[in-house]
């Protein structure tokens, strides 16, 4: 069954039509994966009367853009987009978002990882299951996307970057649910030394962060605290990071401070600041899309009760993006000019938006 279908197969009386729906949702193949699977796409967006332009509605509204299953063993984040798009297609409440914003979400970039982590977790259902993390070539998926991709499926996320120029993107991702690597055992591998105990959600925050950049420093913090409150907001998940954030500084990070540093930011745990050895600055992608985030939740053996409370987890985080996008005003400015004897009209919206002035002027 489609992605579409399973979003639009009608339940319970009173909500809208399968065509009505359909006209919010449209789901397509993106691209096929190097063994031939399908790559998915929803875009979720209000049409502007009775036809589409996608140059308008990038221009006069906000769009988030969102990848699951990079790594296709980190399992929770289709659930929780595909939730997601279905409390925005079917929800009323949900559904007002989108008359404020867009979405472009790929909830499955990693069909053949997926396919292998499935044949695997019939075997070892608690085991990570790492290899497929990777591709079919034994691949990252995130060495892919930009180049001329080994791997085709790797070209659909930046084809929908390109084709949306989204305001924000968000890279679902997970680790271990359980202690991992040792780093006294002499088994410390690159990369994922910093995932042998694991430390709740947190997140890995990118935004401009030179003082130069006022507009998007202040975005960013405002961002930063809606996630934060809406983490918070329901006691089972602000305990759970609570009691893994305690444990993580109790056996991790008081023996490595230099490696295994929290970033708490109102209760939550934010990775904002920089770390590597390259400032960021203005570019053309983050003049277009002012943040970037990797989310990651303890998801590589989730099951049942757990990957029900991950989902949750998930969902509250995109929760968090839909208030930012809501409240925050988009100024449009038309421009009129004179070219060659000719009229031309040109619509530039300001990014990042700014905080509060949606909710003040009711756009």
């Amino acid at each position: 069954m489609r992605i579409v279908d399973i979003i639009t197969t009608k339940r319970d009386g009173g909500e809208l039509s399968r065509d009505e729906i359909e006209a919010l949702v449209k789901g397509y193949v993106g691209g096929r994966s190097y063994e031939g699977r399908d790559v998915p796409v929803l875009e979720l967006f209000l049409p502007f009367e009775k036809y589409v332009s996608l140059p308008r509605l990038v221009t006069v509204k906000p769009t988030l853009q969102a990848v699951a299953r990079q790594h296709a063993n980190e399992v929770s984040s289709t659930n929780y987009l595909l939730r997601f798009a279905e409390l925005l297609a079917r929800d009323p409440a949900a559904r007002e978002a989108l008359k404020k914003m867009s979405f472009v979400f790929e909830p499955m970039e990693n069909p053949d990882g997926a396919a292998l982590t499935y044949a695997m977790q019939k075997n070892e259902p608690f085991h990570s299951l790492h290899a497929g993390r990777y591709g079919a070539l034994g691949v990252d998926m995130g060495y892919q996307t930009g180049a001329k991709p080994l791997l085709p499926e790797a070209a659909v996320r930046t084809r929908l970057t390109e084709r949306w120029a989204p305001d924000i993107l968000l890279n679902l991702h997970g680790y271990p649910s359980h202690e991992w690597v040792q780093p006294f055992s002499n088994y410390t591998p690159y990369l994922f030394r910093d995932y042998w105990i694991p430390k709740g959600w947190f997140d890995y925050f990118r935004s401009l962060g030179l003082p130069i950049y006022e507009d998007h420093r202040g975005e960013a913090a405002a961002l930063m605290k809606l996630i934060a409150a809406e983490l918070n907001a329901d006691p089972a998940l602000a305990a759970s990071n609570r009691k893994f954030y305690d444990r993580f500084e109790r056996w991790a990070a008081r023996w490595a401070p230099h490696m295994n540093a929290l970033e708490i930011t109102d209760g939550v745990n934010i990775f904002a600041k920089r770390r590597g050895p390259v400032e960021s600055r203005m570019t053309p992608r983050t003049q277009t899309t002012f943040n970037e985030q990797t989310p990651e939740l303890m998801d590589e053996t989730a099951t049942g009760d757990w990957l029900e409370f991950l989902c949750a987890q998930g969902l509250a985080y995109l929760r968090a993006h839909v208030k930012y996008l809501g409240q925050a005003g988009y100024p449009v400015v038309r421009i009129e000019e004179e070219v060659r004897n000719r009229a031309r009209i040109t619509l530039v919206r300001k990014r990042p938006g700014k905080s509060g002035a949606g909710e003040k002027s009711g756009t």
